[in-house]
């Protein structure tokens, strides 16, 4: 980041430049948002705000958009994700379940074919070869 854009970055997000930007110019794109290891307490506050200004949809929706033009997305449309699998992120699974939203979490690769077993394999119900749906 250069030096001019530190010192105007946080004033034109004060200003609300930003989101001006994105609720008229970037309305009809897509935005993805990635956590990584978020707090419980953070991450209600976080979701019930996101909820409030987009449309989350599932990131599966947002792939079969691009490969259909008859599927359209909403406005505002935004994807949730989660970066490695961390076991913490098995502790917003009711916060995700009270906001009925769907998220993805893409898991450690590197753990493939050695001897560690992922987290989820503890979880009763949860299976890596199954899409888990909060409903």
């Amino acid at each position: 980041m250069t030096f001019t854009s530190k010192l105007l970055t946080p004033g034109l997000r004060s200003m609300g430049i930003s989101w001006v930007i994105r609720h008229t110019l970037q309305r009809k794109k897509t935005t993805i948002l990635m956590f990584h290891r978020p707090e419980s307490q953070f991450f209600d506050k976080a979701i019930t705000a996101l909820k409030r200004r987009y449309n989350i949809i599932p990131l599966s929706t947002y792939f079969e958009s691009i490969k259909s033009k008859e599927v359209k997305l909403p406005e505002r449309a935004l994807v949730l994700t989660f970066d490695d699998g961390w076991a913490e992120n098995f502790g917003i699974f009711p916060i995700l379940k009270k906001h009925h939203v769907p998220v993805t979490i893409f898991l450690i690769s590197g753990i493939v074919n050695t001897m560690h077993h992922p987290w989820f394999y503890k979880v009763k119900g949860i299976h890596p070869s199954k899409t888990l749906f909060l409903e």
